[in-house]
């Protein structure tokens, strides 16, 4: 196994990164924890500690300190990767899901209403002018008789209309939690205030 840095907190070796340099211009005042937490908040695939360290300008052995933290709060979940002992690390899909519903749950529930309005409103569009029903129906229509331009704006499409849907699936959930909520007189925010103070003093 080969030797990695061994810097932690804001040492400086822990923002020499290694491999490729990252675009990413971390504000001098953000700590080492918070740009780990700020790219694995955005991981769309399992990924490695280096691969996250690289982007956060860490050190990996500090990413990785982090990211096991994350593990064991449940925000990501791990794997081995194919071909090698690598440990990836990838959002718990469950958690995530939960989390996007708590935050939209904290809208007014008019705000909620207008927005499953107005993605409504944007899939009919979609509907009508494409004449399908799906995402997946719209993406059966591409194929070599459009121009690359066209092909390209309807995968764009089909792309965002799943996206919508989930949205709207959320918010449902959501409305559903109010209600709950609601009945049983609980607070919006309390249980979520606990938790992030308790995170922050982890």
């Amino acid at each position: 196994m080969t030797d990695e840095p061994t810097g932690t907190g804001e040492n400086p070796d822990d923002r020499q990164p290694l491999g490729e340099a990252w675009e990413t211009d971390w504000p001098e005042e953000m700590e080492s924890r918070e740009r780990v937490e700020s790219v694995a908040e955005t991981l769309r695939q399992p990924r490695s500690a280096q691969w996250v360290a690289q982007r956060a300008n860490v050190a990996p052995k500090t990413a990785r300190k982090y990211l096991s933290q994350f593990v064991e709060r449940g925000v990501l979940t791990t794997e081995q990767s194919s071909g090698s002992r690598a440990t990836l690390y990838k959002p718990d899909p469950e958690r995530k899901m939960l989390d996007h519903v708590l935050e939209l749950a904290e809208r007014s529930t008019a705000e909620l209403t207008t927005l499953r309005t107005e993605i409504a409103d944007e899939i009919e569009a979609w509907q009508t002018e494409f004449d399908v029903d799906s995402p997946t129906e719209l993406r059966l229509t591409i194929d070599e008789s459009l121009t690359a331009a066209e092909r390209r704006r309807r995968e764009r499409v089909a792309h965002r209309w799943e996206s919508r849907e989930h949205l709207r699936s959320s918010i449902d959930v959501a409305v559903t939690f109010q209600r709950h909520r609601d009945r049983f007189g609980l607070s919006p925010d309390a249980d979520r205030l606990d938790s992030r103070a308790a995170d922050a003093n982890q």
